[in-house]
């Protein structure tokens, strides 16, 4: 019996925890320099996957920002933690080869993206994405147009992802007839 109410003060705790996060979620779209603070509050509850998340949407909100240095700094971070859940480390990658390609540092994109590549499926295509648009960024309309394609291509490709890659092309099209 004891086992049970263990159990289910641990469930509880969840719970609110779960809440809690959502409740910070929500708040990004009206007040990102609050959501912030409460990201910070939240580690209070030692929470290994809710801390991950939230050090995730630190990442990306500074990055949004412009702040790429402390954007690079919060993934690096993680990424020191050796953590042990294979899907956080693909999400972890996935957000650095992003902040990568904002920041265009192209040895250190293309080591991302191979281990993006080396993970198959959906996160290959994103890979294939992110590579994709750092050719795009740098004029290589040839290259990224492949990367592009070949999202296009896939099977298993999800519906949103196969409509950002559309929309590429047609501006690499673009891009190509403006350019000659």
């Amino acid at each position: 019996s004891i086992v049970f109410y263990l159990q289910y003060s641990q469930d509880k705790e969840n719970i609110k925890i779960s809440g809690y996060y959502v409740e910070i979620i929500s708040l990004l779209q009206s007040d990102e320099k609050r959501a912030l603070e409460e990201l910070s509050k939240l580690k209070r509850y030692n929470h290994e996957g809710y801390n991950i998340l939230s050090d995730i949407i630190v990442a990306k909100i500074n990055l949004k920002n412009g702040n790429k240095d402390r954007s690079i700094e919060v993934i690096n971070s993680l990424i020191e933690k050796k953590i042990k859940n294979p899907l956080f480390n693909k999400l972890i990658t996935y957000y650095k080869a992003q902040i990568l390609l904002e920041l265009n540092v192209k040895e250190d994109l293309e080591k991302i993206i191979s281990e993006l590549l080396s993970f198959g499926g959906n996160w290959a295509l994103l890979g294939h994405e992110i590579r994709g648009h750092y050719h795009f960024k740098n004029g290589d309309y040839n290259l990224a147009f492949k990367d592009f394609t070949k999202i296009t291509n896939e099977q298993i490709v999800s519906s949103s992802l196969k409509i950002r890659a559309k929309e590429m092309l047609e501006s690499i099209i673009i891009f190509n007839k403006s350019a000659n």
